[in-house]
């Protein structure tokens, strides 16, 4: 569906219309036009066949202070309950492990 989208974008383009009246057309925005026109007149085809990638793991899931916090919320939230409370929330959890 993405490049089925992506390629009527590119022949929409073709025809000469705008950003603005393709992006009426089917739905999206603007910046999406632009950007996939963008994509193709910087590489072509190849360019718009696949999503770029999104980024690596920043660090998160594998580093040793994400194992422990994550262990820590675990136990917070299945062995302890807040005070003046009946459950955690995501503002009790960050105002109690900061």
């Amino acid at each position: 569906m993405r490049l089925i989208e992506r390629a009527k974008i590119i022949l929409l383009a073709d025809d000469g219309a705008t950003n603005q009246t393709i992006a009426s057309d089917l739905g999206v925005t603007e910046n999406k036009v632009g950007r996939w026109r963008n994509r193709y007149a910087q590489g072509g085809l190849k360019a718009i066949e696949k999503d770029r990638p999104r980024g690596k793991n920043q660090g998160g899931k594998k580093t040793a202070a994400q194992i422990r916090l994550r262990n820590k919320v675990i136990h917070m939230t299945t062995q302890e309950t807040p005070e003046d409370a009946t459950h955690w929330s995501t503002r009790s959890w960050r105002i109690h492990l900061c």
